[in-house]
């Protein structure tokens, strides 16, 4: 009996998952994911970016810091947090900071789900004419757009319903031209 208990108290300790935390970021932003739980007692502290497998970004073990083929440009920040210059939308996912204790210490992993929101650029329109006599002339253009009168609307409305009508009138006229030569044809054959 004391068996099954410590069966499932082990399960119940084995499912217990860790927490992951959510940070939001604006694109082009410098970004340093914490890495909480990060005291003096550590063997190590390695950074990964989750997906369909791990990809390791960063570890820091026996004071050298070695990088690992990351993708981007990636380095230790505050308190061993992942610093990321100038996200991008593609940098958004799950990472996670794994802390290797030392011998009688416990290791832990924590996960940051990284969410940068996309790039907005604004747009200037100018306009580039060759002006006898000027040169490099730029032109700000600048973009009015006017409603429509309320007749011009019901016009351009009834001339698209009347050639739909009439368009429809051929169309039947044809169908029945067509079906007037076929009995034409089945009554010369008896």
């Amino acid at each position: 009996n004391g068996a099954v208990v410590c069966v499932s108290q082990l399960l119940l300790v084995c499912s217990v998952a860790p927490s992951v935390i959510q940070l939001q970021a604006d694109c082009s932003s410098d970004v340093t994911l914490p890495c909480p739980g990060i005291n003096t007692n550590f063997r190590s502290v390695t950074w990964y970016k989750l997906g369909n497998s791990s990809v390791g970004i960063v570890r820091h073990s026996a004071g050298q810091t070695r990088p690992y083929n990351f993708s981007r440009t990636a380095s230790f920040g505050e308190e061993y947090g992942l610093f990321l210059p100038r996200i991008r939308p593609e940098d958004s996912g799950m990472y996670e900071c794994a802390i290797g204790a030392n011998v009688g210490g416990k290791n832990s992993n924590s996960k940051i789900n990284l969410t940068v929101e996309e790039c907005v650029s604004q747009v200037y329109l100018t306009a580039v004419t060759d002006t006898p006599g000027v040169t490099n002339a730029n032109l700000t253009c600048s973009l009015t757009v006017k409603d429509l009168p309320v007749m011009w609307s019901i016009v351009g409305y009834l001339v698209l319903g009347l050639g739909k009508i009439i368009l429809s009138l051929i169309s039947a006229g044809v169908v029945r031209v067509i079906q007037i030569n076929r009995s034409r044809r089945k009554q010369r054959r008896w």
